[in-house]
């Protein structure tokens, strides 16, 4: 069988692509081609005892196969696995999907934007998001990148006001004494203008207080694309305690009063245009460039944290009792919250759709009739389990 290819639509949205089951039948097909060939090479492959060592032993005809095929094999990888294989500890630096929404008007306080990334204006500082697409066969940022991220800052003015933008990076204990390169692709609506990079480490629930100004840098921009580079060493966690939800944070800065001084290198308030592309952390003092993961590994690394599930269907005959059906989604970190709304429905009381029974992986999803007799009702499911 011919390796069975994802289609991704046009970017961000993934308009005219796969939906949901589609592609994960596309993995589940790729992945029984894979194991049955691990079956007949078992003989020659002594380690091919793991899912990598079966990779390994096929690879010579199916590398990019067995790259997808992995991605529907368990969710753990989908963590730290993918990471090192990568050698990249940020979920959609390339900002190739946005599943929330490709604008955010101008605002303060914590907000997800492009999947994986979130904002923050602090105090009275407030950040406007969007997605911008790259001219097709533009040459700046190299790679083919499809779009990119552009966030304009606006400050508050207090000592204790900021503007930043964030990724939280599950475990705390993965960086914890490691050597990282952090790279990205950026330019500011004029040049000179400052951006602050800085770690932290937040230890969860009940766990060490969280360490904020880790490896701060101020990196001056140009107003043209450009390349730029920080290396930083994150402190070992040996002696804290550590909690539930734990994480270390990479953030960019754009905005900073002077309260915020020792996280941005004293950065200081402004008015700023960021455009962003292609963020990568990598393990070692030098900055690497390494072939991106498969569209595919980082759509469902991302799914992980957070996802959409739509068209969920409850349909049937009832004599007045709630009637349900149960949903199946990419398993997640953790058990997620879940909202949903209906999009068409039919003796339906208002208001009575539900999610019970939710694990990391499924639900059920019920609604109660209006009366005896046909009912039907079709939903969205909204799935988060974000760090924060």
């Amino acid at each position: 069988m011919a390796q069975q290819k994802i289609d991704f639509g046009a970017a961000p949205d993934g308009a005219g692509g796969d939906n949901r089951r589609v592609a994960l039948e596309k993995l589940q097909a790729n992945d029984d081609e894979l194991y049955g060939l691990a079956g007949s090479a078992s003989s020659s492959a002594a380690d091919a005892k793991t899912a990598a060592g079966v990779a390994q032993a096929t690879a010579a005809t199916a590398k990019d196969a067995a790259t997808v095929a992995q991605a529907s094999a368990t969710a753990a990888l989908l963590g730290l696995g993918y990471a090192k294989a990568y050698n990249d500890y940020l979920i959609n630096g390339s900002f190739d999907f946005w599943q929330r929404g490709t604008s955010f008007p101008n605002a303060a306080g914590v907000r997800y934007t492009a999947d994986r990334w979130c904002t923050n204006g602090v105090g009275g500082s407030a950040l406007a998001v969007s997605y911008l697409a790259f001219t097709v066969g533009q040459a700046q940022v190299p790679g083919n990148p499809a779009g990119y991220l552009r966030a304009t800052a606006t400050p508050g003015g207090g000592a204790g006001d900021g503007a930043l933008a964030y990724q939280l990076i599950e475990n705390v204990s993965v960086l914890a004494g490691k050597t990282v390169t952090l790279t990205f692709w950026a330019k500011a609506d004029t040049p000179g203008k400052q951006v602050a990079v800085e770690f932290s480490q937040a230890f969860g629930a009940g766990g060490s207080t969280t360490v904020t100004g880790i490896g701060v840098t101020k990196v001056a921009l140009t107003a043209s694309w450009a390349k730029y580079t920080v290396t930083v060493t994150l402190p070992s966690i040996a002696g804290l305690n550590v909690g539930a939800g734990n994480y270390t944070a990479a953030s960019l800065w754009l905005d900073a009063g002077s309260a915020l001084s020792s996280r941005t290198g004293g950065l200081g308030h402004q008015s700023i245009t960021l455009d962003l592309a292609k963020v990568r952390l990598a393990d070692g003092a030098e900055a690497t460039d390494a072939p991106p993961r498969p569209a595919a590994i980082e759509y469902l690394m991302c799914c992980r944290y957070f996802q959409l599930v739509g068209s969920v269907r409850v349909i049937g005959y009832c004599n007045g009792n709630a009637l349900g059906a149960p949903v199946q989604f990419f398993p997640m970190r953790q058990t997620p919250s879940a909202a949903s709304t209906v999009t068409s429905s039919s003796n339906v009381s208002t208001g009575a759709s539900n999610i019970t029974a939710l694990s990391a992986s499924s639900a059920l999803a019920f609604v109660s009739p209006a009366g005896a007799g046909n009912t039907d009702c079709t939903f969205n499911l909204t799935l988060n389990a974000e760090l924060q």
